[in-house]
């Protein structure tokens, strides 16, 4: 409030009046013989003039003018003819003369008990009423002076000049009466309202002098009330303010009565030791102004210490005493005291803090159980931003990108993620897609931190994980959570990008062939699925190929599972099911599995992108959840392929495929899908091999006896020559071989014309010495030249040469006449639960087989076949397909090939006959 200046006026006016003398008189009488003028008229002549003492007197009329003296009688001179200095002589009685005093000067007026032109309280000064004081002065030295004729006063407005008339008259004199020249007092009431008031007051002598007097009184009977307290500042009850270091606090009083404010007490609240009795006066600090503003510089930073249940902290003032100029006071009862809630400034980061994110990403499972980020929210000071009803409330935005579905196999229906308002316990789905936002305001309650509550139900993908164990295709991502203060402050990012991490509640573990030697075609691949135990579950099988992202189904290749051995086989659904129901229902429970790729047909090269996935479908609170749990041949389940993983590994070549004294050398299998064991025809070991046999029997004639070889150490049936056993003229028919005891020494067997069947074991009697060549030629007419092993033969301790090839056969189909009829294929019973049983050769083959040409496109064929290579010729030559599976093992490591090759390297050192240049 602005302040008011007073000037105060004291003034006086002095005003004069007199009579002309003789000379300028209107009348003039002669008053003969008479000593004594008559009233309102003086003696004629020069002035002063003396009085005769005889004779008469002539007296002249007069008028008051302006300016001139007047003379009043005012004493008797005795004994003199003459009145002297300011004198004159008017009148004489006697020897005495009548003196009339010369008298130009106006009267005195002054007043007491008035404060000196200050503001004042009548009461409070000890007058209550204010004396005017006044007197007439002469102009001749004397004491002795004249006498008022009128004395008037007025409050406000002013006075006439000759005081005449208006206002109030105090007094009125007789002309001549004699005064001792002291005051005299008169009592004036002062106004009975506050303010300023003027006194104005006149006087005027017998002489015809006046004064006029006049006196400004500021008069304030008011003390300060409560009413008339104003701010320019921050000042009203319940006003909310941010914490601040400093804080202005203005106080301003204005006068009620007039009179301005000139001092100011109060105290106020320390912030550091509040008041525990909301009594501050003993516990606060004395502020005081002597002028009508106090102002307070605060530190208001401790909102925390002492903070109420609405979130602010009540700092107090108190004001003690207010007093005007006039001294008029109000104290502490009367005045008002002043709560100013002053609740957390704007947020600080630096000072800010969020916890819980651990519990989203270090090995969680997704149970459904709550889990919460939390937030804790600072300002500069340290105090908790929290939201004060009505002034504050706190905007969260939790910003997510969502794509973890309950059911993550089908990839559609409700979040596998339910969130919760901030603060809350009501959860609802989250929404599905990118950039999503769940929104909520806090705006009362007394929360010290803010909690973000997640429920997750569905695993997320696992970041980094191998071997087919990344779990789900989802991900849930907070992008950021933001808050923003209602009453200001701007935006504040509280978390910034988290991925959620949470394993599945069961994990199917896989364990075996096809994690340690990829998927194999044709073989059946031992191994363990694992799962945790505990709650209500299924795995779920699924097999595919993976091309332009999609899980395609094949069409050449099927595959199964049988628990054991002596289990039947269960078919695997192939490709991306429409619904999770769909897929194959393996079990709830740890358990061993063999599974088995069948080739349907050629495989093209997107196809041997082959996976296998498991699944697992449980049920929690009353949610159905399905998620891909481990995938073999793809980063993730709807990842990219991890490339061509599908393999014809039916057979294991160890070694050489033949001895390095022959010239030329047979590609092996590693590291190709495909070779050609032995292109004979063109092999310089086919001409050597060819060319010692038929120089060995030229002049032999061929025995029509017994086929059936059961003792080599005797080397019959057939023709013996050395240490060969020779079978010729056969025209396409068969050898057996069927041995009931092991062979010793180095020895071959020949066959031309026709074909040998392995019908037993065929092993030497010492390994490191002992060795065994069998040679099957072709005659003339293309009959022969195959070399048949029963489905039931394990091991076989021989290098093998065939011209046509190594197939597999039985007692039943090597009756058949054609020489494919006596093949075991997929097309002609050669199953897997045929060929089950592993073939283990110690030696070395040489043959037209191929190893994958029944995955090639075109399909691969020996080149005796002359017609069409259909898939069912090329799996029959295709040493991939001799044997399916190998539930019946030999005794060596070797897992995971029904048919291991191993080089005997005693081929190089002890060949036996027909395999020397």
């Amino acid at each position: 409030m602005k302040k008011s200046i007073i000037i105060f006026l004291s003034f006086f006016t002095y005003i004069s009046f007199g009579i002309l003398d003789a000379n300028a008189s209107i009348s003039r009488t002669s008053n003969s013989g008479v000593r004594n003028c008559a009233a309102g008229s003086i003696p004629s002549g020069t002035l002063p003039r003396a009085v005769p003492s005889s004779g008469s007197l002539t007296c002249n009329s007069y008028t008051y003018l302006p300016g001139t003296a007047y003379y009043i009688n005012v004493a008797l001179i005795n004994g003199a003819t003459s009145c002297g200095a300011n004198r004159r002589a008017v009148s004489r009685s006697g020897g005495n003369v009548v003196c009339n005093r010369r008298d130009n000067t106006s009267p005195d007026i002054t007043s007491t008990n008035h404060n000196s032109g200050n503001w004042f309280n009548p009461s409070i000064i000890g007058f209550p009423n204010l004396v005017i004081r006044f007197r007439d002065i002469g102009l001749d030295g004397s004491t002795a002076q004249g006498t008022l004729r009128q004395v008037r006063f007025n409050w406000g407005s002013a006075l006439p000049a000759n005081c005449l008339s208006g206002g109030t008259q105090i007094t009125s004199r007789t002309a001549g009466s004699i005064s001792t020249g002291t005051y005299e007092n008169y009592t004036v009431n002062f106004p009975a309202t506050d303010g300023e008031h003027t006194l104005h007051v006149c006087a005027r002598d017998w002489a015809g002098n006046t004064r006029v007097y006049s006196q400004i009184y500021r008069i304030d009977r008011t003390r300060p009330v409560p009413g008339d307290i104003t701010g320019n500042g921050v000042t009203k009850n319940n006003t909310y303010i941010t914490a601040k270091l400093v804080e202005n606090f203005t106080i301003s009083v204005g006068p009620s009565g007039g009179a301005p404010i000139t001092s100011i007490q109060g105290r106020f609240e320390r912030a550091n030791t509040p008041a525990t009795t909301g009594n501050i006066l003993s516990n606060g600090d004395l502020v005081t102004s002597s002028s009508p503003t106090l102002t307070l510089n605060r530190d208001i930073t401790l909102v925390d210490n002492q903070r109420n249940s609405n979130n602010y902290r009540e700092y107090i003032f108190r004001l003690t005493q207010i007093c005007d100029a006039a001294g008029n006071c109000m104290t502490a009862g009367n005045l008002p005291t002043y709560i100013y809630n002053i609740y957390a400034n704007y947020i600080t980061a630096a000072n800010s803090s969020s916890s819980g994110s651990n519990g989203f990403t270090s090995s969680n499972i997704a149970d459904g159980s709550i889990r919460n980020l939390n937030f804790i929210i600072r300002d500069q000071f340290n105090n908790f931003v929290l939201p004060v009803p009505g002034v504050r409330s706190l905007a969260f935005s939790v910003n997510y990108n969502n794509d973890l579905y309950l059911n993550q196999y089908n990839r559609n229906g409700n979040s596998g993620v339910e969130i919760s308002p901030i603060n809350g316990s009501t959860f609802t789905p989250g929404t599905m897609g990118s950039n999503r936002t769940n929104n909520t305001t806090i705006s009362s309650g007394t929360p010290l931190s803010y909690n973000l509550p997640f429920r997750v139900y569905s695993p997320t993908f696992k970041t980094g994980a191998t071997n087919g164990q990344q779990y789900v295709d989802g991900s849930f991502t907070i992008n950021n959570v933001r808050v923003t203060l209602s009453d200001g402050g701007g935006l504040t990012t509280l978390h910034n990008s988290l991925d959620f991490d949470f394993r599945p509640p069961y994990i199917t573990g896989l364990t075996g062939s096809i994690i340690d030697n990829g998927l194999i075609v044709g073989s059946p691949q031992e191994g363990n699925i694992s799962v945790n135990a505990g709650g209500t579950k299924n795995i779920l099988l699924e097999y595919g190929y993976f091309d332009g992202g999609n899980h395609n189904a094949h069409s050449n290749l099927s595959m199964s599972y049988r628990l054991n051995t002596a289990s039947s086989l269960n078919s695997i659904v192939s490709g991306r099911q429409s619904n999770q129901s769909s897929l194959t229902n393996f079990g709830t429970s740890t358990s061993p599995i063999i599974t088995q790729l069948i080739q349907n047909g050629t495989l093209s090269l997107a196809e041997q992108n082959t996976y296998f996935a498991t699944h697992i479908r449980h049920v929690l609170d009353a949610k159905t959840i399905v998620y891909s749990s481990y995938v073999y041949g793809m980063d993730r389940y709807a990842g990219t392929p991890t490339g061509d993983n599908t393999s014809q590994r039916g057979v294991k070549i160890e070694g050489l495929t033949h001895s390095q004294k022959q010239a030329e050398l047979v590609a092996g299998q590693e590291g190709t899908d495909y070779s050609l064991l032995g292109n004979l025809e063109k092999s310089v070991l086919q001409r050597d091999i060819r060319r010692n046999a038929y120089s060995l029997i030229r002049e032999i004639t061929p025995s029509n006896g017994s086929r059936n070889i059961t003792n080599l150490n005797q080397l019959s049936p057939g023709v013996q020559i050395g240490d060969v056993l020779y079978f010729g003229g056969l025209n396409g028919s068969n050898v057996t071989l069927n041995l009931s005891s092991n062979f010793t020494g180095r020895k071959t067997i020949l066959i031309e014309g026709g074909n040998l069947f392995i019908r037993s074991n065929t092993l030497a009697n010492n390994l490191s010495q002992d060795i065994l060549g069998i040679v099957v030629l072709k005659d003339e007419q293309g009959r022969g030249g195959h070399i048949f092993i029963d489905r039931g033969v394990t091991e076989i301790n021989a290098i093998l040469y065939a011209d046509k090839a190594i197939a597999s056969s039985d007692t039943t189909r090597i009756t058949q006449t054609d020489d494919l009829n006596k093949i075991l294929s997929p097309e002609n019973f050669g199953t897997y639960d045929y060929l089950n049983t592993q073939l283990y050769i110690y030696g070395s083959v040489f043959s037209n087989n191929t190893i994958g040409g029944s995955v090639q496109a075109p399909y691969l064929c020996p080149f005796f076949i002359t017609n069409l290579c259909t898939l069912d010729i090329s799996q029959k030559y295709d040493l991939n397909y001799l044997r399916r599976g190998y539930d019946t093992k030999r005794s060596v490591s070797y897992d995971d090939y029904p048919v291991i090759i191993k080089y005997n390297s005693n081929i190089q050192l002890t060949p036996p006959p027909l395999f020397t240049r």
